[in-house]
C-alpha cells in the first residue's frame, strides 16, 4: 500500500502539471504577440518557456501519469489477488486444523460460504482500499496545486468538501449497518440452499419439494429486501455526493468572479484542478461507500476463521509403527448442553480382536467410533494405544494405521483408482488392485469399459449401491490399516455383496483389529465380543449370545430386538 501511495503521488504531480501546462499553452497560442510564457509550477518554481517546450513537457508528464496509473492498477490487482489467496488459505487451514467436533458443528455449506464467497469479498475490500488510497493521494496533490494557483478558492473548496464528507457520515453508517444485515442474511440463504440441494432426493421421494421451495423462496424474499436496502443506501450516498460536488464547482467559479480575478490562466487552471479533484473526491466517496458495504463480509469471515482457529489443538508428535493394544479407560464424551454421548466405557482391544457394537439409534455408537478413530477426545477418562495417550501420537502417523468404512461412502468425480487411493499418493496401483480384490469388487471394475480408469460422476454415479460400498471397502483396505472400523457396512449391500463382505472380514480377522457396528446377526458372527450400548452407557461386553440376550432385555433397545429374535 505504501508503494501504491508513492506511485500515485508521482502520477498525480504529473497530472496536475499537465493541467496547468495545457491551460497556459492554450492561452499563449491565442496571443500572437507572445513567443514565450512565464510559468510558475508549484514544484519547480517560475521559469520562461516557449509554447513548443510547454507541449513537450506536457506530453512527457502525460506519459508519466499514464505509466503511474497503469502501475497502480497492476499493484492493486496483485494486492487483491494476494489477499484472496491468503484469506482462502487461512480459512481452509483453519477448517482443516480444527478439532472434529468443531468441524462437525459447521453448518451445511458454511465452509463453502467462508472460503469461496467471504474470502472473495475480502479481496474486493483490499482492492477498494488501494483505489481509495490512490484517489485520496491524487485529491490532495491536486488541491495543493490549486492552492498554489489560488489559495482562497482552494480553501473554500476544502471547507465545503469536509462539510460534505461529515454531513454524509450518517448515510455511510446506515449503509454499513444495512450491508452487515445483508451479509448475514446472504450467508444464511447460501447455507440453506446448500442444504436444500443435499436432500433433493428425499424431498422428491416424500413429495415435499413445493413446501421446501416455498421456504427457500421466503428466505430469498427476505434476502432480496436486505439487498435492496443496502444498495439503496449506497446509491443515495454516492449520487448525493456527486450532485453536491457540482455545487462546489459553481462555488469556486463564483468565488473567482466575486474577487474580480482577471488572470485568465489562473482561472482556467483552478477550474481544471477543482474539476479533476472533485472527480477523485467522488472516487474516494464511492470507495468509502463500497468499503462500508463489504466490511461486514470481512467481519463475518474473520469471526468464522477465528472460531475455527480457536478450536484447534496442538498435535502430538509421538511416532508409532504399529497399533498394539487399545485401552478405553472409563471414557466418557459429553456434547454441548450436557448431552451425553457415551459414558463410562472401559474395555481393551488386543491386536487382531474383532469387536461388534450394537445399540439403538442415539445410543452412542457413532460417538464411540469417532473416539476410537481419534476424531473426538474423551471429555473424561482416556484412550491409550500401547499405553501411549492418544493425544501424544502424531495424527498423520495415526491416519496411516487406521481406516473407516462409513455407512454412506462418499465417492467423488474421479477415476475408480483415484477414489480408492483417496488422495494418498503413497498407495501404489498394485495396492489398489489388491484392495479391490480383497473387497470382492475387482471383477465388477474390470467389467467396466475403462476398468480402473472409469470416470465416476457426482456422488459416484455409474456404480450401483453395492458397488459403491465395496469400492469404499477397497479404499479402507488399500492403506493396509491395523485398525479398521466398519459402520453398518452391509446397509447398502445385496445378499451376494453381503456374503462377499463376510468373506473379506473373515480374511482380515486376526491380522487387523476390527470394530464393526451392525444390526445384522450374520455380520456380527465374526466378532470375538459384542458391546451393547443403550443411551450412551455400556450394558454388556461379551460373546454374541450374551450380547443378544442383553439387547433383548435392555430397556429401549428398539431395533436390537429384531436381532435377538
Amino acid at each position: 500500500m505504501v508503494v501504491i501511495s508513492w506511485i500515485s503521488l508521482i502520477a498525480s504531480l504529473a497530472e496536475a502539471s499537465v493541467l496547468i501546462l495545457v491551460v497556459n499553452t492554450a492561452l499563449s497560442l491565442t496571443d500572437a504577440s507572445s513567443d514565450a510564457v512565464d510559468l510558475s509550477l508549484p514544484w519547480v518554481g517560475r521559469h520562461r518557456f516557449s509554447p513548443t517546450a510547454l507541449l513537450v513537457i506536457a506530453a512527457m508528464a502525460t506519459l508519466v501519469s499514464l505509466a503511474g496509473h497503469v502501475a497502480v492498477a497492476s499493484l492493486s490487482a496483485r494486492l487483491s489477488a494476494a489477499v484472496l489467496r491468503r484469506s482462502r488459505t487461512r480459512a481452509a487451514a483453519a477448517y482443516a486444523g480444527a478439532l472434529w467436533h468443531r468441524q462437525a458443528a459447521e453448518k451445511e455449506g458454511g465452509v463453502q460460504v467462508t472460503v469461496a464467497t467471504l474470502c472473495q469479498q475480502s479481496a474486493q475490500l483490499a482492492l477498494q482500499y488501494a483505489s481509495m488510497v490512490s484517489a485520496l493521494t491524487a485529491l490532495v496533490v491536486l488541491l495543493i496545486a490549486a492552492a498554489f494557483v489560488d489559495g482562497a478558492v482552494t480553501a473554500i473548496v476544502i471547507v465545503f468538501g469536509l462539510g460534505l464528507f461529515l454531513g454524509l457520515r450518517p448515510i455511510t453508517s446506515a449503509s454499513r449497518r444495512r450491508s452487515r444485515r445483508f451479509v448475514l442474511s446472504n450467508n444464511h440463504f447460501s447455507e440453506q440452499v446448500s442444504a436444500w440441494a443435499s436432500m433433493a432426493m428425499d424431498l422428491r421421494v416424500f413429495g415435499t419439494e413445493r413446501s421446501e421451495l416455498r421456504r427457500i423462496d421466503q428466505l430469498n424474499l427476505d434476502n432480496a429486501q436486505d439487498f435492496r436496502k443496502s444498495k439503496y443506501s449506497i446509491h443515495v450516498g454516492t449520487t448525493l455526493y456527486k450532485d453536491v460536488a457540482l455545487m462546489f464547482l459553481v462555488a469556486a467559479v463564483a468565488a473567482l468572479h466575486l474577487r474580480g480575478s482577471t488572470d485568465i490562466a489562473a482561472i482556467g487552471a483552478v477550474v481544471l484542478l477543482v474539476v479533476r479533484s472533485l472527480s477523485y473526491a467522488t472516487q474516494v466517496q464511492a470507495s468509502v461507500q463500497t468499503i462500508s458495504e463489504i466490511a461486514p463480509s470481512l467481519d463475518s469471515m474473520l469471526e468464522r476463521i477465528e472460531s475455527l482457529e480457536a478450536a484447534s489443538e496442538a498435535s502430538g508428535r509421538r511416532m508409532i509403527e504399529t497399533i498394539g493394544s487399545i485401552s478405553v479407560l472409563d471414557a466418557s464424551y459429553d456434547y454441548p448442553g450436557n448431552r451425553v454421548g457415551v459414558a463410562g466405557l472401559d474395555f481393551d482391544l488386543d491386536p487382531g480382536d474383532a469387536l461388534g457394537v450394537i445399540g439403538p439409534s442415539g445410543s452412542g455408537k457413532s460417538t464411540l467410533v469417532q473416539m476410537l478413530l481419534g476424531l473426538r477426545r474423551p471429555t473424561s477418562g482416556a484412550i491409550e494405544v500401547s499405553e501411549i495417550p492418544y493425544q501424544d501420537i502424531d495424527p498423520r502417523c495415526w491416519a496411516r494405521l487406521v481406516s473407516l468404512v462409513p455407512q454412506e461412502p462418499f465417492l467423488f468425480e474421479a477415476t475408480i483408482t483415484e477414489n480408492i487411493q483417496f488422495m494418498r499418493d503413497w498407495i501404489t496401483v498394485d495396492q489398489v488392485r489388491r484392495a479391490a480384490e480383497d473387497a470382492h469388487v475387482l471383477d465388477d471394475i474390470e467389467a467396466l469399459p475403462d476398468g480402473f480408469s472409469t470416470q465416476l460422476g457426482p456422488r459416484g454415479s455409474g456404480l450401483s449401491g453395492g458397488q459403491k460400498q465395496r469400492v469404499a471397502i477397497a479404499r479402507a483396505l488399500a492403506g493396509d490399516p491395523q485398525l479398521l472400523v466398519l459402520d453398518e457396512p452391509t446397509s447398502a449391500l445385496d445378499v451376494r455383496s453381503e456374503e462377499l463382505l463376510k468373506q473379506t472380514i473373515s480374511g482380515l480377522k486376526g491380522s487387523v483389529t476390527l470394530v464393526i457396528i451392525a444390526h445384522r446377526l450374520s455380520t456380527l458372527e465374526v466378532c470375538d465380543r459384542v458391546l451393547v450400548l443403550d443411551a450412551g452407557s455400556p450394558q454388556l461386553i461379551g460373546p454374541l449370545e450374551e450380547a443378544l440376550v442383553a439387547a433383548k432385555f435392555s430397556g429401549g433397545s428398539g431395533a436390537l430386538l429384531d436381532i435377538a429374535e
